[in-house]
């Protein structure tokens, strides 16, 4: 997902999409990938279901 579509589907301010994905990507359960020069894309990383389950207590 790119940043804009978090911001559409959401509604919320393009700054405030982009902080909470960088955001969610370093404590990693969001990989980046550099599409273009300026865009990036999110993506689930491999551990997502692992750190979800700890964050919630479902370990």
């Amino acid at each position: 997902m790119t940043i804009n579509e978090v911001k559409n589907i959401f509604n919320i301010l393009y700054q405030i999409a982009r902080t909470d994905l960088l955001g969610l990507a370093e404590l990693g359960f969001f990989g980046v990938k550099r599409l273009e020069r300026r865009k990036l894309l999110f993506f689930r990383s491999e551990n997502f279901e692992k750190l979800l389950d700890a964050r919630i207590g479902r370990e």
